[in-house]
């Protein structure tokens, strides 16, 4: 089936992005392909050994597992770890960050199996380590709330970045996302917002996909393209999602240059971490509350990156 786009050249540089891939769903602003399966397979177990690695050090005196049934069988201590943020993102700690650098190197792996590093100026770093609870809660209603209707753009992101999803664990059936293509992208909605519900009208008369999101696909999607965590049972879903500024600049990019770049490396950086350059953290896993009242447009953390010489961190 063709979906008509109002956005044809951002169309065209995702499809010319996504080249490489064979695709399985193909939508103007959305594109998924499929990951080969010794790859997603190195990138399960260093997420299940990043996962495990929080339950162990902040539960200390109890055991954990490394499998793939964390999810299911530990829900209520994954629940209570302290680094997660109100949008869901596991945060590297002091403690951690050595199983994160080896699931970042898990992704560099598979960028560079689609040839992403061709498009890509700058990579954001860390990467997404997002768990997503299905309970509903009071936290949704938050100003910036990922089951809010909204643009990476309103929460401070490129115009010209391209962001991409990769599902771990968990089914439409538990947690999905609800994507839909407006009409028209005004001007003024081309900048963070204070709360994502100040753009929500423009979905109104869109399109919207039919995506699945499936564990072991690659999903790439154009910030124009309106989406939202959508709830459905009381259960856990695990993905990663991350971003990349394309080199490439077209309509109204300019218009939004972004408030976190100073998160974005170069790509030739951003492709180091977990071989000759390790991200690092000062802050210890303890419980994390600034997300709760903050609003601006700033990543949720700061983080380091350092050489890594003869196995150790050049200081």
């Amino acid at each position: 089936m063709i979906h008509k786009t109002a956005f044809p050249s951002r169309a065209k540089r995702l499809q010319s992005i996504s080249q490489e891939m064979t695709l399985s769903q193909s939508y103007p602003l959305l594109k998924i392909g499929k990951i080969k399966k010794e790859l997603f397979g190195e990138l399960i177990e260093n997420v299940n050994r990043y996962i495990c690695s929080n339950l162990t050090k902040f539960y200390s005196g109890k055991k954990f597992s490394q499998d793939k049934f964390l999810l299911k069988s530990h829900p209520e201590q994954i629940r209570g770890l302290p680094n997660i943020t109100p949008n869901g993102l596991i945060l590297p700690k002091q403690s951690t960050c050595s199983e994160y650098n080896k699931v970042h190197s898990s992704i560099v792996k598979i960028v560079h199996e689609f040839k992403l590093s061709q498009y890509a100026e700058s990579v954001h770093a860390p990467i997404n380590i997002r768990l997503i609870d299905g309970n509903k809660n009071d936290s949704d209603q938050r100003p910036h709330s990922s089951t809010k209707m909204h643009s990476d753009i309103w929460a401070g992101e490129p115009s010209n970045s391209i962001a991409i999803f990769i599902p771990i664990y968990g089914d439409k059936k538990n947690v999905d996302v609800k994507w839909i293509e407006p009409l028209t992208f005004p001007e003024e909605l081309m900048q963070p917002l204070s709360d994502f519900n100040e753009g929500r009208h423009i979905v109104v008369g869109g399109t919207q996909y039919n995506v699945d999101f499936s564990p072991g696909d690659i999903i790439l999607v154009d910030p124009y393209l309106i989406h939202a965590t959508n709830k459905v049972k009381d259960l856990l879903r695990l993905s990663i999602d991350f971003r990349f500024i394309t080199r490439s600049v077209i309509d109204n990019d300019l218009l939004a240059p972004g408030t976190r770049q100073a998160n974005y490396l170069t790509y030739e950086k951003w492709s180091d971490i977990g071989g000759g350059l390790s991200l690092t953290s000062n802050s210890l896993l303890t419980q994390f509350s600034e997300e709760n009242s903050r609003q601006e447009n700033t990543y949720a953390a700061k983080y380091g990156i350092k050489r890594v010489t003869d196995g150790k961190l050049c200081l």
